[in-house]
């Protein structure tokens, strides 16, 4: 498959089995001749959508970031500050990067807000209100949160099976073709990578148990599951245990995208 120009609007290619979860949330801008505006996507996506604390959610327009930033910054203006605080998400126009974050937020809402949240609840532990520089380095729960968000696959299988597929995964056995096991994409710069080049790629496997009914639909692209995944996966990362909340781990060296893909 020829290899799609920066910045151009292909929403035919959408059609490829490894973007199934988000043909719901695509269907309103798929008819658009040329790329939506940022308001034509908050228009189609945002309503209906929150942040953790229950904000309104809005797509807006990014502002250019200076090359050099000096002086004091404040924490309230980081990215996931902005999410979790306002419900305000910064958006490029023209980025499949950027849209493709948007139609994940619209695919699994409560997941991607309990992200902002653990995020900023990173951020908060680390930063003053004010600062002139980022850490150098993040922790190794945001190094976690951001691999997640980026580039992240959920395996999603029956309850009880978790285990087993994980420990398959991280031993190399592991085989799609399990009726009761399918993979949804979370990480949008998966999606932007798949858009961008047909290179194998091999995607951070995030094992989520779920009910029989809901595993076997993913396995069958089913989007009717999706509401069920998103649920539990923000469970997982909002679920506190000694005071210490679990960050979803990727397995192994991952999960091969075109073994669960093929048309």
């Amino acid at each position: 498959m020829a290899l799609v120009p920066e910045r151009a609007w292909v929403p035919e290619r959408l059609d490829a089995p490894p973007f199934w979860p988000l043909a719901r949330a695509f269907a309103p801008l798929r008819a658009h001749v040329e790329w939506p505006d940022v308001e034509a996507v908050d228009r189609a996506l945002a309503p209906g959508l929150t942040n953790h604390g229950g904000a309104p959610l809005r797509f807006e327009h990014q502002t250019p970031k200076p090359s050099r930033r000096r002086g004091l910054r404040c924490r309230d203006e980081l990215y996931d500050a902005r999410i979790d605080r306002e419900g305000a998400v910064p958006t490029r126009a023209r980025s499949w990067h950027d849209l493709f974050n948007a139609l994940v937020w619209a695919t699994f809402p409560r997941a991607k807000a309990a992200l902002a949240w653990r995020q900023h609840r990173a951020l908060l532990a680390r930063l003053p209100e004010t600062f002139e520089r980022l850490p150098p380095t993040r922790t190794a729960e945001q190094d976690a949160l951001t691999l997640l968000d980026e580039g992240g696959g959920l395996v999603v299988v029956a309850h009880g099976r978790g285990e087993e597929v994980a420990r398959a995964i991280e031993e190399g056995a592991f085989s799609s073709s399990v009726r009761d096991v399918g993979l949804a994409i979370f990480g949008h710069a998966v999606y932007e990578h798949v858009l961008s080049t047909d290179a194998p790629l091999r995607v951070g496997a995030y094992v989520i148990e779920v009910a029989p009914e809901h595993a076997r639909a993913v396995h069958e692209r089913n989007s009717d599951a999706l509401g069920a995944i998103d649920h539990a996966l923000a469970a997982r990362l909002t679920a506190s245990e000694a005071g210490a909340l679990e960050v979803p781990r990727s397995i192994g060296t991952g999960v091969s995208l075109q073994a669960f893909c093929r048309a």
